[in-house]
């Protein structure tokens, strides 16, 4: 071979690799942390449901959003962690994630005094150290994907928090394979994120 095609070999080998090795990281601090059974997560100060837009960019409903919603009705329905923190990007060009939610969770059945509103997050990390800096939690378990939620728990591990993750339905077809990929992307910045906060006093 080439020394153009050892160069080659190694561009497209390096960032799979580290793909790899950062979802194996993700996934190993959130083993055994994330449920689909409402009733197995453990008791912690707020369950938080992650933001998403209400609906994709043609109009028609996010079934992520849709999904996550129903796990969150679902999971506070058992009593077990009353307070829910709403936490996603208010000023989405999609429509305001907060608001979309807190109102679909009140229809619902949710009731009002058990909502509290995080709209300035935008990111993953940023609910996390919401949940911990804002909120003045120690324990949280996130609402959504389990893919964001072995995230999501990863993340609230790094920052000191007890974290668990109770699973919406996930979403198949579609762009299901672009989310996959996205979520790749977001693993690598969120053990860089790690990294961060692991060097930075909190």
């Amino acid at each position: 071979m080439t020394l153009f095609t050892y160069i080659l070999i190694a561009a497209i080998a390096t960032p799979v690799a580290l793909a790899a090795i950062c979802h194996v990281v993700v996934w190993l601090a959130a083993r055994r942390r994330t449920f689909d059974e409402a009733a197995a997560v453990p008791l912690c100060d707020f369950a938080m449901v992650l933001g998403a837009p209400p609906v994709r960019s043609d109009g028609r409903p996010n079934r992520y959003y849709v999904r996550r919603v129903r796990a969150a009705a679902v999971f506070h329905a058992t009593g077990s962690t009353k307070r829910l923190i709403v936490s996603g990007n208010a000023h989405h060009p999609l429509g305001d994630e907060v608001a979309a939610m807190r109102q679909a969770l009140v229809e619902t059945g949710v009731s009002e005094p058990d909502l509290l509103n995080d709209g300035g997050s935008v990111r993953t990390l940023q609910s996390v150290l919401a949940a911990r800096d804002f909120f003045g939690a120690s324990s949280v378990v996130f609402v959504s994907q389990r893919f964001h939620n072995e995230r999501a728990v990863f993340l609230a591990r790094t920052a000191g928090l007890d974290a668990y993750g109770f699973n919406a339905e996930d979403v198949h077809g579609g762009k299901a394979p672009i989310v996959a990929l996205r979520e790749a992307v977001a693993r690598i910045r969120a053990v860089a994120d790690a990294c961060r906060l692991l060097i930075t006093p909190k």
